[in-house]
């Protein structure tokens, strides 16, 4: 197969341990899914929205330094790739490249896309929780609830609860 068209294309590549399936599966112009036939990344989702974010993830870090191809986001959850481009090029242009990174990144020996980094705890301030929770209320929850006669009101939150 010479490149990516609309549906799913199979290619198969050589691993150590047998074959590899990656499927390409476009969802519009500027975004495809891979999948692929191992694991590689367990910790839930991962997001990169630059090569920067990607440091330290064999896999993203290959996808960003594809040569013009525009990469604005990559998503990693499980053996599913999800590539966003910038560039109006068809994914044909571009599939073999991505294929390409993430055979490198499984055959790197380390994991494909390391795990998310330790968010800071910063001290939650009840306050100011009542008052983020309460515009989420009247913002976002009540004008759902109110189209069925009701409302849901905050009382307190204690200690960051």
């Amino acid at each position: 197969m010479s490149g990516l068209r609309p549906g799913s294309v199979r290619r198969l590549v050589e691993d150590m341990d047998g074959e590899i399936t990656i499927t390409a599966e476009p969802v519009d112009p500027t975004r495809c899914k891979f999948v692929v036939s191992k694991l590689l990344y367990a910790g839930g989702l991962r997001r990169f929205t630059s090569a920067e974010e990607a440091r330290g993830s064999p896999l993203a870090e290959g996808l960003f330094a594809i040569p013009d191809a525009g990469v604005r986001e990559v998503l990693v959850a499980g053996n599913v790739i999800t590539v966003t481009k910038t560039t109006p090029d068809p994914w044909q242009a571009m599939g073999r490249q991505v294929g390409q990174a993430i055979r490198a990144a499984l055959a790197s020996g380390a994991p494909p896309v390391a795990p998310k980094p330790a968010a800071a705890e910063a001290p939650v301030n009840d306050d100011a929780l009542y008052e983020r929770v309460a515009a989420l209320f009247d913002e976002q929850v009540n004008p759902m609830v109110a189209r069925h006669g009701g409302r849901v009101e905050l009382i307190d939150v204690q200690d960051g609860a």
